[in-house]
């Protein structure tokens, strides 16, 4: 079996904006509760950056969270983090669980 933690995710796609997106991330439309905040937090910690996400599945505060804990320890920069989403609301509840202008 293959250890996925020692594994860093690094290609990357260059956007027409010029952005570079990760093209592996970690979907979480399934995904709630407990469950949700670890799997964000541990894909994080594995080094992923990029985490579908959209308010319709409803598990902003979990991915939010997940996201925080992941900032505070310092597994994560907040610098780094590039948010696409597919409802315009879903960004501005995340960056104020996150507490980000």
């Amino acid at each position: 079996m293959t250890n996925l933690s020692a594994k860093k995710p690094e290609n990357m796609v260059k956007l027409c904006s010029g952005y570079e997106m990760p093209t592996l991330g970690l979907g979480t439309w399934t995904l709630t509760g407990q469950v949700c905040e670890d799997a964000v937090y541990a894909a994080l910690k594995s080094g992923y950056r990029l985490i579908d996400t959209a308010k319709y599945y409803g598990n902003e505060s979990e991915v939010g969270k997940a996201i925080s804990r992941a900032i505070s320890d310092g597994s994560v920069n907040e610098k780094k983090f590039l948010s696409l989403q597919n409802s315009f609301p879903g960004v501005q509840i995340l960056m104020q669980i996150l507490k980000i202008h």
